[in-house]
């Protein structure tokens, strides 16, 4: 089989570049963690050596390390645990720093990886591969340790210099990701070195490549339609942010001499334009404009337009649900077609599984940016408006107040499609989250009362949603996750109730 990347070196970068034309949702590389560690706040419900979420059994000696099985006990001791599991009588890592674990971590797993290969012909490979990739990293800079016992008693442990555990410092601090678990809701629950991504996968604010994690495990996946020759990029930063906030975030990472060059950050009239034009005015109008959201008279409004979506500027300053409907509309007008008006429009043209579809839906999205930049008043697109409600979504969510919790959801999948490519992990997540809550929302509509006409609507767009989910996870996240069959239970139901009230509709028309 032909591999699907090679080796950049012409420019001397060392970046994978697509051998030929790659599809959205293409796994391009899966590699095992060097190191990990759970988040310190999770390492009781955490196995400190898979990160399975599991019973766990403390270590009787040490009483500070959690395992999930006797094999992961074997494999922890071999690779780290048999330096550290020393008699004590308290945790002593119940307040330890995760940068400082994860460092003792890696450099005890080198260390032992020394010791080991003069013992053994062999080690794992994929330890070797991450090992080598480690090295191959340029090393232009070290860190300052702090002066206290704890690296002192690493220094010994390791057999290393104090500027040798600075420059792995530095090393580590280039290499770890935050490891999310797609069972957890995308929470992040541990740090890991991937040498390899690092190496061979350069950063831009406008990435063609996501991660997903699979345990410890990364995925790096196709999240656009990558060209032949193009070189595989992800994002190393908080893509919701400014570009300000996003440099100095790189230069904490890579060092103080990185500079971003990708489109995003190169663009005058993009995303960061948008985002960084119209400061807010008032944000403690959103909960009131949230609450006051009338989502079938905004579908009416904007379905009803006689001209093209975006093709008329709106004459006055748009609240938060006057720009998602309008934003939306301009987006994805399908979206209104399906909503209004379902029995006679199908579920397709939009779903984004082919590459056609995606080119289309390409297009309407820059046709969408420069509408928006068209409008003088913006102030509902800036990130403390989008933090603000991203606070009041899971806030509403837990209340169980799902239809505020919808509108804020219909609000953030509009905002992150700018932002993010389509088919992102952070994207396709969301969907989800939308879809979920819309049914929910929906439900509780109908216990309170719901006139006819909205509650088709409602309906419509449940069904929609659950659509574009199902669609958007099977190829970001594969089925094989929870994920996948969250949103196959949700469709399942929501199908089981519709048939339910067809026969309840039949039964009384008899």
């Amino acid at each position: 089989m032909k591999p699907i990347l090679h080796q950049d070196i012409t420019t001397n970068k060392n970046s994978y570049v697509a051998t030929a034309p790659i599809l959205a949702g293409t796994v391009l590389l899966t590699q095992a963690a060097l190191a990990s560690i759970p988040l310190p706040e999770v390492r009781r419900q955490r196995c400190n050596s898979c990160l399975k979420k599991a019973p766990l059994q403390c270590c009787s000696r040490c009483i500070s390390a959690y395992f999930c099985s006797n094999e992961c006990f074997r494999n922890a001791w071999l690779h780290f645990h048999r330096v550290l599991c020393e008699p004590q009588t308290r945790d002593l890592y119940a307040n330890i720093d995760k940068n400082q674990w994860l460092l003792e971590r890696v450099a005890l797993t080198l260390h032992s990886h020394a010791h080991l290969s003069k013992q053994h012909s062999h080690s794992p490979p994929y330890l070797q591969r991450a090992i080598e990739a480690l090295e191959a990293h340029k090393k232009i800079g070290t860190d300052i340790l702090p002066d206290n016992t704890a690296i002192e008693t690493l220094l010994k442990q390791c057999e290393m210099s104090l500027e040798e555990l600075g420059e792995l410092s530095h090393l580590v601090r280039r290499t770890a990701f935050v490891i999310q678990d797609p069972d957890q809701h995308l929470d992040p629950i541990a740090l890991g070195l991937y040498p390899l991504t690092s190496l061979h996968i350069p950063h831009s604010c406008q990435p063609n490549a996501g991660v997903i994690y699979k345990g410890s495990q990364q995925v790096v996946i196709a999240v656009t339609d990558i060209s032949a020759d193009e070189p595989i990029t992800l994002s190393y930063v908080d893509l919701v942010s400014t570009k300000q906030d996003r440099l100095e975030a790189l230069q904490a990472r890579f060092g103080p001499e990185y500079v971003c060059h990708c489109a995003r950050c190169e663009a005058t009239d993009g995303i960061d334009y948008l985002l960084e034009r119209c400061p807010p005015k008032d944000i403690s109008h959103i909960p009131q404009e949230i609450k006051t959201w009338s989502v079938l008279d905004k579908v009416k409004l904007y379905s009803a337009k006689k001209s093209a979506p975006g093709t008329i500027t709106p004459g006055h300053e748009l609240d938060v649900p006057d720009f998602t409907h309008y934003t939306s509309h301009c987006m994805s007008p399908d979206y209104y077609l399906a909503t209004i008006q379902h029995r006679r429009h199908p579920l397709n043209g939009f779903e984004l599984e082919t590459r056609e579809e995606r080119a289309r839906f390409a297009a309407r999205l820059e046709f969408t940016m420069q509408a928006l930049s068209k409008i003088p008043e913006l102030h509902c697109l800036n990130l403390a408006t989008i933090r603000t409600i991203e606070g009041l979504m899971q806030q509403r969510m837990a209340e169980s107040n799902w239809v505020e919790a919808m509108r804020c959801s219909l609000y953030l999948l509009v905002v992150y499609k700018l932002i993010f490519p389509v088919l992102h992990p952070t994207v396709t997540y969301h969907t989800l989250v939308l879809a979920r809550a819309s049914w929910n929302s929906l439900v509780q509509l109908e216990l309170t009362g719901i006139g006819k006409r909205l509650e088709r609507i409602y309906e419509n767009g449940v069904r929609m949603w659950i659509y574009v989910a199902r669609t958007s996870v099977a190829i970001t996240f594969g089925q094989d996750t929870s994920l996948w069959r969250e949103v196959v239970e949700l469709e399942w139901v929501f199908e089981r109730d519709q048939k339910l009230k067809q026969q309840q509709q039949q039964h009384q028309q008899q």
